[in-house]
C-alpha cells in the first residue's frame, strides 16, 4: 500500500560473513543479491523525472513497463535529467568516521556521469545501457536516441550520527568497515533527506557512503545491503515533500564504495583500481528501467545468481550479480535487456545480445 511519505526500495545486497565488531583476517563472501519493496506509478501530472510507458506479450500475457527517458521505439530525443551526488559521512557511537567526500570526485569521474567507449557508443553507462538494450530501434531511427544524466552538482557532505543501537564496526582484512540498520537508515534517514536537502523530484540524486554496508532485521549478522534505488512520494503535502498540492515522486540511487578486502570472490573492487562502483551501476541501470518499482515480467531464474530463486522482478542487474567488466578502470555490472525478461527472438539488443556484456546467449529461463 502506497501512503504520504511512502518509499519504495529495491536493494543490492551482499550476505557477508562479516563480524559484527572484529571480522576473521580471511572472512568468506556469501552470495550477491538483490530485493524489491513496494513501488507505485506517479499520478498523472506528478513532478517526477521523465519517462515513458510501454508494454510487451509473453504467453497471452500483457506485461506494461516504465522506464525513464522517452520510448526509443518511437522517439529520436535526448532526454537529459539533471542530478546530484551527496556524500555522506558516518559518525559512528564508538568514534569511527567514515567520509565518502573524496568518493564524490571519483563517482562523479566514473562512467555513471562521465563518457566511456561502449558497443552502442561513447556515452555514459546508463545510456550506454539503454541504446544498446534497444539498437533495433535507436540504430533504424539513425542512433540520436539518448538518455543522460546531466553534470552532477557535488553538495556539501551530509553528517549522519549514527546511534548505539543502529549500527556497529569492525574490520575486515584490514580495512574498517561500519555497519548500520536497514530500516533506520534507507527507509528514514534517506525519506528525510531528499526533502532537507530539497531535491527537485525532476532530478536524480545519489548518495554516496564509502565502506558502509547495511544489515536488516536488526541483526549486524544479516549483512549486507550495499546500494538502493527507490522513489519517496508525498501525497498532497502530507510528507516530508510539500506538493502545494501536485504530487512529487522522488526518485533516488544510494551506493556505498565498496573494498575487496571486504568480500571474498575476486568481485566488486579490485585492488589497485578505482573500481568500487559496481553497485551503484546495478542501481543507476535499474532506475534507467524501473524508476518506480512497478515493473515486472515473465517470472525468471538466473543461473549466476540462482540465490533469487523464482522471480517477476523486471530488474536488470539482479540475474546477472557478480558479471562485470573494468571500464575505465571502473568496475560494471552486465545488465539485462528487456529482451531477456521478454523472451524475444531475435533479441532487440545490439550484436543480438540479452545482456549488455553478452552474458547470457539466450532468453531468461522461465519457472
Amino acid at each position: 500500500m502506497r501512503h504520504a511519505g511512502s518509499v519504495a526500495i529495491s536493494t543490492a545486497l551482499l550476505a557477508l560473513g562479516l563480524a559484527a565488531s572484529a571480522a576473521a583476517a580471511d572472512d568468506p563472501i556469501g552470495k550477491r543479491l538483490s530485493k524489491a519493496v513496494g513501488g507505485g506509478a506517479p499520478a498523472a501530472g506528478a513532478r517526477t523525472v521523465p519517462s515513458f510507458t510501454d508494454a510487451f506479450s509473453f504467453n497471452g500475457v500483457t506485461y506494461p513497463y516504465r522506464m525513464v527517458g522517452t520510448n526509443p521505439k518511437t522517439s529520436t530525443a535526448t532526454t537529459t535529467v539533471p542530478s546530484e551526488i551527496v556524500p555522506l559521512r558516518f559518525e559512528f557511537a564508538d568514534g569511527a568516521v567514515f567520509d565518502a567526500t573524496p568518493r564524490a570526485a571519483d563517482v562523479k569521474a566514473s562512467p555513471m556521469f562521465a563518457p566511456a567507449s561502449f558497443d552502442s557508443g561513447t556515452t555514459q553507462f546508463g545510456d550506454a545501457f539503454r541504446r544498446a538494450e534497444f539498437w533495433d530501434s535507436v540504430s533504424a531511427n539513425g542512433g540520436g536516441y539518448h538518455v543522460l544524466l546531466g553534470e552532477p552538482s557535488v553538495l556539501p557532505t551530509v553528517t549522519i550520527n549514527v546511534p548505539k543501537s543502529q549500527g556497529v564496526t569492525g574490520v575486515a582484512n584490514g580495512v574498517p568497515y561500519g555497519l548500520v540498520d536497514f530500516n533506520w537508515w534507507y527507509r528514514n534517514a534517506t525519506e528525510r533527506l531528499i526533502g532537507k536537502l530539497h531535491i527537485d523530484p525532476a532530478s536524480l540524486p545519489v548518495f554516496i557512503s564509502d565502506a558502509v554496508y547495511t544489515y536488516w532485521d536488526n541483526d549486524p549478522q544479516s549483512c549486507c545491503i550495499i546500494a538502493v534505488h527507490g522513489t519517496v512520494a508525498d501525497w498532497g503535502g502530507e510528507g516530508p515533500i510539500n506538493g502545494r498540492g501536485r504530487q512529487q515522486v522522488n526518485t533516488f540511487v544510494a551506493a556505498t564504495w565498496e573494498y575487496p578486502e571486504h568480500f571474498g570472490d575476486g568481485g566488486l573492487a579490485d585492488p589497485g583500481t578505482n573500481g568500487g562502483t559496481e553497485a551503484l551501476s546495478h542501481e543507476v541501470a535499474e532506475w534507467y528501467d524501473d524508476p518506480f518499482e512497478i515493473n515486472r515480467s515473465p517470472a525468471w531464474f538466473s543461473p549466476i545468481a540462482p540465490w533469487y530463486g523464482c522471480n517477476d522482478w523486471l530488474e536488470v542487474g539482479d540475474p546477472l550479480v557478480s558479471a562485470e567488466r573494468m571500464v575505465n578502470g571502473f568496475n560494471l555490472q552486465d545488465e539485462a535487456f528487456l529482451s531477456w525478461f521478454a523472451h524475444d527472438v531475435p533479441s532487440r539488443g545490439i550484436n543480438g545480445r540479452y545482456t549488455m556484456f553478452d552474458t547470457f546467449k539466450e532468453p531468461s529461463t522461465l519457472c
